[in-house]
C-alpha cells in the first residue's frame, strides 16, 4: 500500500517531534548528572579533614556510583560534625 504524500509529510513530523523529545531527555540526565558529579566533589572539598585522602579518592568514586551510598556518608558525616562540634 503506497502512502500518500500527506501521511509521509506526518510520519516524518512525527518522527522528528519523537527524536527532538529523547535528544531533550538524554540532554536533561547529562545535566543532572554533572550537576551530581559537582555536588559530589564540592562535598569532598569540604570535607578534607573528615577523610584520608587515598580513602577521599575511593569513596568519591563510590559516591559517583551509587547515590544512595553518598547519601549514607553524608549522614556520617553530619554525625562526625556533631560529635566534633
Amino acid at each position: 500500500m503506497q502512502l500518500m504524500a500527506f501521511q509521509k509529510l506526518s510520519l516524518f513530523f512525527l518522527f522528528s517531534h519523537i527524536k527532538i523529545y529523547f535528544c531533550s531527555i538524554i540532554q536533561n540526565f547529562c545535566i543532572y548528572l554533572i550537576k551530581y558529579e559537582r555536588l559530589v566533589d564540592r562535598f569532598f572539598r569540604e570535607s578534607v579533614n573528615v577523610f584520608e585522602p587515598e580513602r577521599s579518592r575511593m569513596l568519591r568514586i563510590e559516591c559517583l556510583d551509587d547515590s544512595n551510598y553518598y547519601l549514607n556518608l553524608l549522614d556520617l558525616t553530619i554525625e562526625y560534625y556533631q560529635m566534633y562540634d
